[in-house]
């Protein structure tokens, strides 16, 4: 029986090292490979989904199980499922929800990797700052969420990691800030307290509940994370700044994640010959050593690879194959870095996007509404089942040396143009003979894929469509626009090749270059927006203005803007206003076409809806000039003014951060205040280089930062009873 002064040690002991004992509790990496090996399921290609009684997160889920896997990684709450009931408000909610009650249920799955968000999350309720209120609440929610889990009868047995979206890239925009990195860190550890007051309150739980962190930067802008800049009063004090050096050490975590896909470019920086299993090593040893500084009690076991995958549309389709079976050996190996989980990105193709950029990861290939098994899905199955798997051989492969592998058919160039198009002519990949990987002599398909649009040739357009195992001609579709596009070949036996990154020119057409809010000049884009449109080649009269967005259900909607939106138009701006019905929370792309009929690139941006009070935000440019100048020449002493939206109209504060000092202006030296402009005098005390501001609102929000550079000052530059007394100073 214990003793009550016992009972107060061991609350003592368990107050202080709490995390300490649940980091020791991590198990070994599981034995068998359906346990250690895992696929993630999100924002896949849908376009084969049949629709009736199984849902979209269930319907990607059935794909990973007929793989043998039993781990499986998939978003919470995951509106790109279309499984949210409106009822839903919490993280716990949200798991009762039929769906996802159905997925935690399944017998075929053990492990659950959840990318774990709750509304308030999906804001990034960090980013202006994070209140002791706002840390409370994430705390709570995910302290319920555990509980939800911890106590379900109906998932004994199982083991669930929540995991944040991969930290360096989430606060990428904001990294400049010391400010808010330490509010991210916070974020993190929130919801790791809240993992732990759900593990502390059901201590015989057969269910396993762990907290989790992922990062993706091992280095930043050329340097290994973490390294000192060489110039301070220059540089950004944060360039080599990276989530894993300074928030991975501080939160009180059980498992590490790295997304490796900067580990996996070893090949495309190395060559072929790099080894994934050193190049995992190498960055996973440098990973622990940081987290190490300040957690000594953490090993191996407690890292996962939260992503991995090869990209069918950089290498192929038997290069990719091969690359995933190269990295099971890198994982399982006796002298590889022992992580406990490995998770594939992803179990189908991506769902196509705006954005132009390397597709084609999916285990299973989603192309043209047909869905089929790749060479890599292959190699996963079978090792699943402790099947040995052999080298592929064969499958076709666009040139990439020594010269580029689409040219135009007329003059050989890479000028890929429009109106009149080229003809292309794709040359097979020969440099080595025994690696040559011709095309079919006949029965190749070419896909061109633009955006959210995928071409078939010689479908889309026969005309001067030629094949032969060493080079294939083709005409451009009809509903081509000007901008990059991935061309790759599919041969009679299905085998899919490297994709080609083009760029289709137009020298007549307009071209978009920016949009900008025009009663702010922020970056923000909400329905009924009035904007700016920047570019070229406009009509001077008579342009069309086209907004495009995918709903719900993945189907493009089109908004042809009226006549009598367009207030003024140039050759290269027009005003206009964004319609009403644009869906929110999504990217939409813009398109002009000039009275001659004729189409410009695709400008992505994001629509939200307007937030009146969100935090305070800063011009995205000029947003800080000499107030009387009206430039960005600086000086110590200089007054200024600070233009943005969402200024309180009294109570803010401009904060002014160098290397070496920090100064807080909120009264005096000229100071003047409106919701749109702040005006104030640069301290005196001020050094030349670089100089970051920003603004912090009456209820303590902050805006994000801008950079300006102190001049030194001159004699000429100083006030007449400055310089008098400065010289006096000096003389004595």
């Amino acid at each position: 029986m214990i003793t009550r002064l016992g009972l107060v040690i061991f609350i003592f002991i368990l107050g202080i090292f709490p995390q300490r004992l649940l980091s020791q509790a991590v198990p070994l990496p599981p034995s068998q490979l359906a346990d250690r090996f895992g696929i993630y399921n999100w924002g896949i290609d849908y376009s084969s989904y049949p629709g009736g009684e199984l849902d979209r997160l269930n319907w990607g889920a059935e794909k990973v199980a007929s793989l043998s896997t039993r781990t499986i990684r998939v978003a919470l709450p995951g509106n790109i499922y279309l499984v949210n009931t409106p009822e839903a408000k919490t993280l716990a909610q949200m798991a009762a929800t039929p769906a996802y009650d159905k997925l935690f249920r399944d017998a075929r799955f053990q492990t659950y990797l959840l990318t774990a968000y709750s509304l308030s999350d999906l804001v990034n309720p960090w980013a202006d700052g994070f209140t002791e209120i706002e840390y409370q609440a994430t705390r709570k929610e995910f302290m319920e969420f555990g509980d939800y889990l911890l106590t379900n009868p109906r998932l004994a047995g199982k083991t669930f990691i929540l995991l944040n979206w991969e930290a360096d890239n989430a606060i990428e925009k904001f990294a400049n800030k010391t400010s808010i990195w330490d509010s991210f860190t916070r974020w993190i550890q929130a919801r790791a307290d809240g993992v732990r007051d759900a593990q502390l309150r059901n201590p015989r739980s057969s269910v396993k509940l762990f907290s989790g962190f992922e990062f993706n930067f091992i280095a930043r802008n050329g340097q290994a994370c973490g390294t000192s800049v060489t110039n301070p009063s220059q540089e950004d004090m944060l360039k080599h700044r990276c989530a894993i050096d300074y928030v991975a050490p501080r939160v009180k975590v059980d498992y590490y994640s790295l997304s490796a896909w900067l580990t996996m470019d070893i090949k495309l920086r190395q060559g072929s010959a790099a080894s994934y299993k050193d190049a995992l090593r190498t960055d996973l040893n440098f990973a622990l050593a940081k987290v190490r500084t300040l957690r000594p009690e953490i090993q191996e076991p407690n890292f996962i690879i939260g992503e991995f995958g090869v990209h069918r549309t950089r290498w192929g389709e038997t290069t990719a194959a091969n690359y995933v079976n190269e990295m099971f050996d890198a994982v399982i190996a006796p002298d590889a870095f022992q992580v406990s989980y490995a998770i594939f990105w992803q179990i189908i193709d991506n769902l196509p996007a705006f954005a132009i950029g390397e597709s084609g990861f999916g285990l299973y290939r989603s192309r043209n509404g047909q869905m089929n098994l790749t060479r890599a899905g292959h190699v996963f199955q079978q090792r699943m089942t402790g099947q040995p798997v052999a080298s592929f051989l064969g499958g076709p492969g666009i040139r990439k040396t020594p010269a580029p592998g689409v040219l135009d058919a007329t003059d050989n160039t890479t000028n890929y143009r429009l109106n009149p198009d080229s003809i292309l002519a794709i040359y097979m990949q020969a440099c080595c003979q025994i690696y040559a990987t011709p095309f079919s002599p006949e029965g190749n398909q070419i896909t061109l894929e633009q955006g959210i649009r995928q071409y078939l040739l010689p479908t889309d357009n026969p005309s001067w469509f030629y094949e032969s195992p060493t080079q294939i001609n083709v005409s451009l579709p009809i509903g081509r626009r000007p901008g990059a596009a991935l061309l790759s070949v599919t041969d009679q036996n299905g085998l899919e090749s490297n994709a080609a990154a083009i760029v289709l020119q137009c020298a007549v057409c307009p071209k978009v270059h920016k949009l900008i809010d025009r009663d702010f000049k922020v970056e923000e884009y909400y329905p009924n927006t009035n904007i700016t449109i920047f570019g070229e080649q406009f009509s001077a009269f008579g342009n069309t203005v086209t907004i495009e967005q995918l709903d719900d259900q993945f189907v493009l909607r089109k908004y042809v803007l009226p006549r009598s939106f367009i207030t003024s138009e140039s050759t290269t701006q027009i005003n206009t206003r964004l319609p009403a019905g644009l869906l929110l929370h999504r990217p939409a792309i813009i398109i002009i076409t000039d009275n001659n009929g004729r189409e410009s690139n695709e400008h992505i941006f994001n629509v939200a809806p307007q937030c009146i009070s969100c935090a305070p935000v800063l011009r995205s440019e000029q947003a800080i000039l000499d107030r009387d100048g009206k430039s960005t020449d600086f000086t110590p002493g200089t007054m200024i003014s600070i233009w943005g939206t969402r200024f309180s109209a009294a109570g803010n504060q401009v904060v002014i951060q160098q290397a070496h000092q920090s100064f807080t202006m909120s009264q005096g030296n000229g100071w003047k205040e409106s919701q749109t402009q702040l005006s104030t005098a640069l301290p005196q005390a001020l050094s030349p280089g670089r100089a970051l501001i920003y603004v912090i609102d009456a209820q303590g929000r902050e805006s994000r930062a801008t950079t300006i550079m102190i001049n030194r000052i001159t004699q000429r530059d100083r006030p007449l009873g400055k310089r008098t007394v400065d010289d006096q100073r000096n003389r004595q």
